[in-house]
Order: C-alpha cells, then structure tokens, then sequence
C-alpha cells in the first residue's frame, strides 16, 4: 500500500441536494463519515478541502479567496498547502458525495511521471484524480482565476493520464434525493 495524503473534497455548494452533502445521512452514518471511514482504509493521511472540519478531528484545507472560482478551488488550495510543506510530490483526491469508492484507488491512481485521474467505462471521473504538484504549479500559471474552472478543464490542461475501471458503480456520486433512494438501491 503506498500511503499518500487523501484530501476528501467537501466545500461544494450542494445546490441540487438542497443542503450540505457531507451531513447528508447514508444507513446510519453522515456521508463525510462514509468516505472518510473508506478512505481510511487507503492512507493514514487524510485531509478535508472544505469550510470546517465536520467535527470529524481532521485538518480542514479552506479555499484561497485569490485562487480559481468553481472546483478547481480545492485542489488549488490543496496544491498551495502541500508545496507549502516543500515535501512530497502530490495528493489523491477524493468526492465527499461517493462513498463507494475503490480501494485499490491510490495504488491504481499514482504514478512518479504523471497526474491521473478515474474513468469507468462510460465517463470520466477527475474528482478522483493523483495531482503531482509538479504537473499543478505548471497549469496553474496563467489561468484566469476570475472563471469557474472545471475538473474535466484541468486534467486535460495537465495531460494527466486516465486510469480506467470496469465499472461506474464505484463512482457513484449522490447529488440529489432522487440519487440518494438510487444509491441504496444499488447498494
């Protein structure tokens, strides 16, 4: 198991769930717990990119106010705060709002030569992405950061490589109700 730092990426806005996904409550554990229970079993070092730390003890990684609009804003933030460290070479990160996710994501995921993200069969999943701080300091330059920046955007301006999976069922993400009563279904 190659032990890296895991940053659940929990300051989206939940606007189509209608409240905060992470307090949302799967069977009988909030969503946050869900994943961080599940990423605990991948790396002893975890990390929240969100507003507070969900009273789950965890170091919050908050936002730049100078950094880029949408959902690159955590992984920038990240990015600053790990090169900030002057160690390591990247963090996987990790939607709060999937909680099945791989278990064999870190060891798939990471590489010495390049940035990767998920894909299962029928999408891409940049969410779940290995972020080199190398491959982030080179595209972070010369964005504007006054735009909402997609995820699908920075992989591509990374050429990060994609690391496929036979199935979507891992990836699932819980955005509205309706996916909710899906996701214990499937489940």
């Amino acid at each position: 198991m190659i032990d890296l730092p895991v940053v659940v990426l929990a300051g989206g806005k939940s606007v189509r769930m209608g409240h905060d996904k992470a307090e949302l409550v799967i069977g009988d554990k909030r969503m946050i717990d869900c994943v961080i229970n599940r990423v605990s079993n991948l790396s002893q070092e975890i990390y929240i990119s969100g507003p507070h730390d969900y009273g789950t003890g965890l170091q919050t990684i908050q936002d730049v106010s100078s950094g880029p609009r949408g959902p690159v804003a955590g992984i920038y933030a990240a990015f600053r705060y790990f090169k900030s460290l002057n160690g390591g070479s990247g963090f996987i990160t990790v939607p709060v709002d999937a909680p099945s996710m791989p278990l064999n994501l870190i060891d798939r995921l990471f590489s010495e030569n390049s940035s990767r993200f998920a894909c299962g069969p029928d999408r891409s999943h940049p969410a779940f992405a290995w972020w080199r701080l190398k491959d982030l300091a080179i595209g972070f330059r010369g964005l504007d950061f006054m735009q909402s920046i997609s995820l699908h955007y920075m992989v591509e301006r990374l050429d990060a490589e994609k690391v496929i999976w036979t199935s979507e069922k891992p990836f699932y993400n819980i955005n509205t109700p309706n996916d909710v009563i899906e996701y214990l279904t499937l489940n």
